[in-house]
């Protein structure tokens, strides 16, 4: 049974140094000027600065079954599987392209400057090669003029367009780690670096069968590779062309396929920005920083594992642009700005880390799910996900019950969520995380107040609530919104100076209140208040932990002075101080945060762009924390036909979700449907439960409305969402059912 009162004394008081320490010097300077009109960047094209030639390649560095190769009279850099041969190339090995290591856009007073390290790097031979342990190191030195990169950067004028970065690549652990600091990048005066793409062309699947080159072996030196080391007939395409499985991987939803055989006008050209909460006609939301690219039987995928709240991710089906290449790719806007009429108003840029790791597999079969395995190794070699894996039978229902919307009257007292936490273990649920949102001061729009309500029970109730949950092995978590500022002086503000707001959604509108509230979204030095009063305020409540509302998503979209990577960067401390000695239940959490969470809940199992045969979405993200954390999708019974929600759950292997409320007034009210969800919940966890230690290996559409997901184990789970009872071989699956196969 858990304790409930905690001990907090010390983590308190540690915490009050730790984030002390950290709030000074966080809002940047804010400066501004107008933009005119001009375009800068181009120059001479020389084709042959834009693909690898096979026969310059040289070997760095060899280890777990791949080799760093790189070009010397280019600097780009090849990473070959020794065991089957595949080469995977920051520049592709054919065609007239116009591909680069980097891609940087910049702006000045006179207008916007575009620059790559091919055309304005390479052609001018300004760029270093340095060898580094198990790596290499490459500086770049851009300008569109030859004179500008002949004069020392103390001696560049005002206005004298030149960029400097360095690209350090390292061989580990069977990966490639890319990095580059931003601290370390020099702008010429008068410049601003706004987005810089990094390598925006690794991997790139070519849609033209007659420029297929052969795949280049391994010399027998280890030096330079010749035409001759060549096996054209049985070769692996190096520089893929486009077969029935090629696909870009997405961060859409839980993740989703760019087929590049395919044509779909409306998924040609996508971008993906993390931790956003905007939406339009070629841009959506991502909640991890992914990315991924498989062809003819071979992938790599990719991790952000720092800067990702300054990052997008960027796909391109081939047609979409003029080199005929389908590619996916990150990139970073470097420094916050924004744009209004032709006033560019912009901050301090980001001076941490670019750090991207690629992780390769071979023998995929075309299954993307072999693509999460890969990144979930990722994810644990870089302590951003546990290795620990969730005890067998583990299968808990999450059930979020609404107290109250604006904490003046409770539409679920703590006595009744209690009650309703009785007949459920009665129902046969005998695991629950039981989430109280709108508990607190504040209610759904709770802001710094962090009391019981007196509406809902007051103190002695939630407490009694707290025992009887911990009595059955039920955890309570009370939600909070972290992000949230009660007033405008704990407001984060934007790079014109103006308080920054977000708008909490009531759940239970329009039949219970209104639509929802406007708040102040809280700067770096508020969250860490709020961490702090949440912590000493609620030590006495009992609940087992918090579920934190607002920490995964919105960073993208602020403007901040202080910019979205701090203000992630302090939410991730925050979250860490939180889940030292409590649970913690996240909604929407990106890679950041998963090693702080316990359960994970309305992660979009839907993808934000519609689904064809050129696009579809599959459970990456189920795949890659399947058997380490909870998860959920939205709740079920927030949908009319809430079976399908349920069978969604069985589907990508996740905990069943609702959310539910004690009046008659909301159709969430709980006595429309707790019966047979409930009911379901218990047939789910009895069937499936010693799968939630397993991990998911495999995934296929079977037939219309009918799915397979395969654990490691080899068990396989069929689910039917249509409403005949559905064929699998001699296996009958009933209507809007699941059937397992051991």
């Amino acid at each position: 049974m858990r304790s409930r009162f905690r001990t907090v004394s010390c983590i308190f008081i540690c915490l009050v140094l730790l984030l002390s320490c950290g709030c000074a010097g966080r809002t940047a300077n804010v400066s501004s000027f107008t933009v005119g009109n001009e375009i800068r960047g181009a120059v001479e094209v020389d084709p042959s600065l834009h693909r690898t030639d096979a026969e310059r390649l040289s070997e760095v560095t060899s280890a777990d079954g791949l080799a760093l190769l790189y070009q010397p009279d280019t600097g780009a850099v090849c990473v070959r599987d020794t065991e089957s041969g595949r080469l995977w190339s920051a520049l592709p090995l054919a065609g007239n392209t116009a591909a680069s290591v980097l891609n940087a856009a910049l702006v000045s007073e006179k207008g916007r400057c575009y620059l790559n390290t091919q055309d304005h790097s390479v052609a001018f031979g300004a760029f270093d090669i340095e060898k580094t342990d198990n790596g290499l190191r490459v500086e770049y030195r851009m300008s569109d003029s030859r004179a500008v990169l002949n004069k020392d950067e103390a001696a560049l004028s005002d206005g004298e367009l030149y960029l400097r970065a360095a690209v350090e690549y390292t061989l580990a652990d069977g990966a490639l780690d890319v990095r580059i600091d931003c601290s370390d990048l020099f702008v010429s005066e008068g410049f601003v670096l706004e987005t810089l793409s990094v390598l925006p062309y690794f991997g790139a699947i070519s849609s033209d069968v007659s420029s297929r080159p052969v795949d280049a072996q391994e010399p027998e030196d280890g030096g330079n590779l010749s035409e001759e080391d060549g096996e054209p007939d049985d070769a692996v395409p190096a520089d893929s062309t486009a077969y029935t499985h090629d696909f870009l991987l997405v961060p859409d939803g839980c993740g989703a396929l760019m087929y590049t055989d395919s044509e779909d006008a409306s998924t040609a050209n996508l971008t993906f920005r993390l931790y956003s909460d905007g939406k339009g006609m070629n841009y959506a939301p991502a909640s991890a920083g992914y990315f991924g690219v498989s062809s003819k039987n071979a992938a790599f995928v990719g991790v952000i594992r720092s800067g990702d709240a300054a990052a997008s991710i960027r796909a391109i089906r081939a047609g979409s642009n003029s080199d005929g290449l389908s590619t996916v790719y990150p990139e970073y806007s470097v420094t916050p700005a924004k744009t209004e009429a032709q006033t560019y108003t912009y901050a301090a840029p980001y001076a941490g880390m670019i750090d991207i790791s690629y992780r390769f597999v071979r023998d995929t079969g075309g299954n993307p799910v072999s693509l999460a395995a890969a990144c979930r190794e990722t994810l644990i070699r870089s302590g951003l996900l546990s290795k620990e894996t969730r005890p067998e039978n583990s299968y808990p229902m999450n059930a979020a019950f609404v107290v109250s919307v604006a904490g003046s009257g409770a539409v679920t007292r703590y006595a009744q969520a209690e009650d309703l936490a009785g007949v459920l273990k009665a129902k046969g649920v005998t695991q629950l995380n039981l989430i109280l949102e709108g508990a607190l001061s504040g209610g759904l729009y709770q802001a710094g107040g962090y009391s019981a309500l007196r509406s809902a029970g007051g103190t002695k109730d939630l407490s009694d609530l707290c025992d009887y949950a911990a009595a059955q092995n039920f955890d309570v978590y009370a939600a909070v919104n972290l992000l949230a500022a009660g007033s405008s002086f704990g407001a984060a503000t934007d790079l014109a100076g103006e308080k920054q707001s977000r708008f909490i959604d009531n759940p239970l509108s329009p039949y219970i209140s209104s639509a929802g509230k406007t708040r102040y979204l809280a700067s770096a030095d508020t969250v860490d208040s709020n961490t702090l009063r949440l912590l000493n305020r609620t030590k006495r409540l009992g609940v087992a932990g918090y579920a934190v509302t607002d920490a995964g998503f919105g960073y993208a979209d602020i403007g901040r002075g202080d910019d979205a990577s701090a203000l992630r960067q302090t939410v991730n401390e925050n979250l860490k101080a939180l889940s030292s000695q409590n649970r913690l239940l996240l909604r929407c959490a990106g890679f950041g945060s998963l090693s702080y969470a316990d359960v994970i809940t309305e992660l979009s199992f839907a993808p934000a762009f519609p689904e064809s045969a050129a696009y579809q979405a599959v459970p990456f993200l189920p795949a890659v924390m399947h058997g380490t954390l909870v998860y959920s999708g939205s709740a079920a019974n927030t949908n009319s036909l809430y079976i399908l929600e349920l069978l969604k759950c069985v589907e990508y292997g996740a905990a069943p979700y609702v959310r539910w409320v004690f009046s008659g007034q909301s159709p969430l009210f709980y006595e429309l449907n707790y019966s047979e969800i409930s009911e379901f919940c218990a047939k789910a966890s009895e069937q499936l439960g010693d799968l939630s230690s397993r991990r998911i290996v495999g995934h296929e559409k079977i037939d219309e409305g009918v799915f397979g997901t395969t654990y490691e184990n080899g068990s396989i789970v069929l689910v039917n969402y249509n409403n005949y009872s559905a064929n699998v071989g001699n296996i009958q699956v009933p209507p809007y059912d699941f059937l397992r196969i051991n």
